[in-house]
């Protein structure tokens, strides 16, 4: 499903995921269980029988789930009347994204803990079998693997408020820690628009608050769309 870039910056909210009914059906669920840990393969590319089995073969998810996350990085291209620039933005923990996993867990009958990967454990290498380690040290089921970049937009006002606006876009990709097999994907985005208040120190916290807030509302839509397939 392909989504355009207009359509992406027009919403407030949205969201693409692999979510569908496909693997809830007989067909798929009379496969057998793929128990091949396809990381380990010993080529660049895989092997005609671990393409087969991909294609022919289920993955069975141990229940209750733990999902360990790691965020990559976080990268806003930033437009103001000073110019065009671009930045790494310092990850936070907000009550916002917190309650979104909270609430992950409390509505799904098989998700039962979400953990971020802290940066003290983060490998040098940050590809996917480096980063499956981790989540297998943490004993994770699932290994979710986020990044976001953000178009953030600042307009200083001589005779009024500074306004701001973000738009948020993180790609999630989720890992199945035993087989190495990638289940589900998502694309999901949050837009930010408003004022300076008094709540804003300065102006760059003010569009630091904005951007934060447009990847709240992302993590929102993609704590949704992991909710609904691992349901």
């Amino acid at each position: 499903m392909a989504l355009s870039a207009t359509a992406l910056f027009n919403v407030a909210c949205s969201s693409v995921s692999t979510k569908s009914d496909y693997t809830d059906t007989p067909e798929y669920q009379n496969r057998p269980a793929l128990k091949q840990d396809l990381m380990q393969s010993k080529g660049e590319h895989l092997s005609s029988n671990e393409l087969n089995s991909l294609l022919t073969q289920k993955v069975n998810y141990s229940k209750p789930l733990k999902i360990a996350i790691v965020k990559l990085g976080h990268k806003v291209d930033q437009k103001s009347f000073a110019g065009n620039y671009s930045r790494n933005y310092r990850q936070y923990a907000t009550d916002s994204n917190s309650k979104a996993f909270r609430d992950l867990i409390k509505n799904s009958r098989h998700i039962k803990d979400v953990s971020f990967v802290p940066s003290m454990l983060m490998p040098a290498d940050t590809g996917l079998q480096s980063l499956r380690d981790v989540a297998a040290r943490m004993q994770a089921d699932l290994l979710l693997v986020l990044q976001t970049g953000t178009d953030s937009d600042y307009a200083l006002e001589l005779f009024g408020k500074n306004e701001a606006k973000a738009t948020a876009t993180i790609e999630a990709v989720a890992v199945d820690v035993r087989t190495g097999t990638i289940p589900f994907t998502s694309v999901a985005t949050g837009t930010e628009q408003r004022k300076i208040d008094k709540q804003d120190f300065s102006n760059q916290e003010f569009r630091d608050h904005v951007i934060i807030a447009a990847e709240d509302k992302a993590i929102e839509e993609l704590a949704h769309d992991v909710g609904e397939y691992f349901k």
